[in-house]
C-alpha cells in the first residue's frame, strides 16, 4: 500500500501528541484519526487518561483513546500512530488492533513497528491482523527513527 500526501502531516501530528506523554515506564504513542475528506475528528496520547475503575494498572493506548473520542460515522476514516497498533495486552483488554477493526477503520499509518520486549514478551501481529482483516496498512519508514525515538522516552 501506498502513502498518501497528507500522511506524513497526519503521522506528524501525533508524533507532536506523543510529547505530552508523562507517564513513565510505558512508551509514549500518539494517535490522530482523520476522516476521508483529511479532516481531524479525533486523538490521544499514551497516558492523557487514566482507567476509572484503575483495575489494569496502567493507562489507557493512544489509539484507545482515539477511537473512543471518534464520532458514529468513520466510513473511509485514517488511523495515525506513531508505534504499530497492538494485537495483544498482558492486562487482557482489548487490544489496539482489534478495537480498531471493530470500529471500521479503513486505513492504518504508523511510524515503527512495536518493538520486542522481553520484559513483556509479546512478539506484536498488529499489522498483520490489520491487514488480514482487509484494512490498508502503511508504515511510513522516512519517519520511523524519529517515531521510535519518541515512544522511548517512556520505556525505562
Amino acid at each position: 500500500m501506498t502513502s498518501h500526501p497528507r500522511d506524513r502531516y497526519w503521522l506528524e501530528q501525533a508524533l507532536l501528541l506523543s510529547g505530552r506523554c508523562t507517564v513513565p515506564r510505558i512508551y509514549c504513542v500518539g494517535c490522530v484519526i482523520v476522516d476521508q475528506e483529511g479532516a481531524q475528528i479525533a486523538q490521544g496520547y499514551t497516558g492523557e487518561l487514566a482507567y476509572p475503575d484503575g483495575s489494569s494498572g496502567s493507562s489507557p493506548h493512544a489509539e484507545e483513546i482515539a477511537l473512543s473520542r471518534m464520532p458514529a460515522t468513520t466510513e473511509g476514516a485514517t488511523l495515525y500512530s506513531t508505534l504499530e497498533p497492538c494485537s495483544e495486552r498482558l492486562s487482557g483488554l482489548e487490544c489496539c488492533s482489534s478495537r480498531i477493526i471493530s470500529h471500521g477503520i479503513a486505513r492504518v499509518v504508523f511510524g515503527v513497528r512495536e518493538p520486542f520486549d522481553s520484559r513483556l514478551q509479546i512478539h506484536c501481529r498488529g499489522e498483520d491482523q490489520l491487514r488480514e482483516a482487509g484494512i490498508a496498512v502503511v508504515q511510513l519508514f522516512e519517519l520511523e527513527e524519529r517515531c521510535l525515538a519518541a515512544i522511548k522516552r517512556g520505556d525505562t
